[in-house]
């Protein structure tokens, strides 16, 4: 019978294997070292935004016989990143809260003229700065207000320093009158002698008196017309409405249903009846094209 042979290994094929045996155990733990990290670095929060805030610049509004008063602040924030910020986490120094919608809803409610006021709640920009315009009330009389975060103070404002008072007075005839979307001068009421109906003379009672304020357009959306106007006589309490396009005057046109144009210069009539001489004491109303309200002024005596 024949000797079987044992084999004997080569020494560079015991090499080779382990070569390969080191090299996938490495691979194992490089692997699994790898997956260690990117876990661990998905678990850590990023930092909050590095939020810088300035004061550019404010004003401040007293409210004549209101119980509260306002400032309107233009800031600018500047940040590592973009930011989205909900202003409820700031306060003056007397804890009102910037986000709180309650005071705006009041303005608007009030007969205060506070239109330009805003509803910022939530400051937010995809880049890393914006400008932005705050609403902050404060019940003090004056001196500095503190708007803060927590403990730390973000800003002061004087508010003894670029102040206005707003009355929820009506205005008066005689003066200019801005709104919205138009500057008007509204004149005293005056006595129109001679006018015309349908282009011809238009001859009245004795005892009508045609009552007339003239309008000098100073600014105007365009397309804004005055719709309607009412005048309300103080000693009589009576309301009369405006004489239609179909009247006017030989110095002056009707302006009811006109396109309000700049520099343009025309007149309201109202054909009352009256009693007591030329007491013009009273109420004058207007109606905007744009608006559900009406435009309220004192005609002087």
């Amino acid at each position: 019978m024949a000797r079987s042979k044992k084999r004997k290994i080569k020494p560079f094929r015991l090499i080779l294997v382990l070569i390969v045996f080191c090299a996938l155990i490495f691979g194992c733990f490089f692997l699994g070292y790898k997956l260690f990290i990117e876990k661990d670095d998905a678990d850590v929060k990023p930092a909050n935004n590095q939020l810088t805030i300035k004061l550019e610049d404010y004003k401040v509004y007293y409210l004549e016989g209101f119980d509260f008063n306002f400032v309107i602040a233009n800031i600018n924030i500047t940040s590592d990143k973009a930011f989205n910020i909900n202003l409820t986490e700031y306060k003056t120094d007397e804890g009102i809260s910037l986000g709180d919608s309650n005071y705006y809803d009041r303005l608007l409610a009030s007969e205060y003229k506070v239109s330009f006021i805003n509803n910022t709640y939530v400051v937010r920009s995809d880049n890393n700065s914006g400008n932005f315009e705050l609403l902050i009330p404060f019940n003090k009389d004056g001196g500095e207000l503190k708007i803060n975060k927590a403990s730390d103070t973000i800003f002061v404002i004087n508010l003894d320093n670029n102040k206005e008072v707003i009355s929820n007075e009506k205005p008066t005839t005689d003066s200019d009158v801005k709104g919205d979307n138009y500057d008007l001068f509204i004149s005293d009421a005056f006595v129109s002698t001679m006018m015309t109906y349908d282009g011809e003379e238009y001859e009245y009672p004795d005892q009508v008196s045609i009552f007339t304020f003239e309008i000098e357009v100073k600014e105007a959306d365009q397309d804004l017309l005055i719709e309607d106007a009412e005048y309300i006589q103080k000693s009589s309490g009576e309301v009369f409405k405006a004489l239609d396009t179909s009247y006017s005057s030989y110095k002056i046109s009707n302006i009811i249903g006109e396109r309000l144009v700049k520099g343009q210069k025309a007149a309201l009539f109202f054909e009352v009846f009256n009693d007591n001489g030329r007491d013009f004491a009273g109420v004058v109303r207007i109606k905007f094209s744009n608006n559900d309200s009406w435009l309220e002024l004192i005609v002087k005596e």
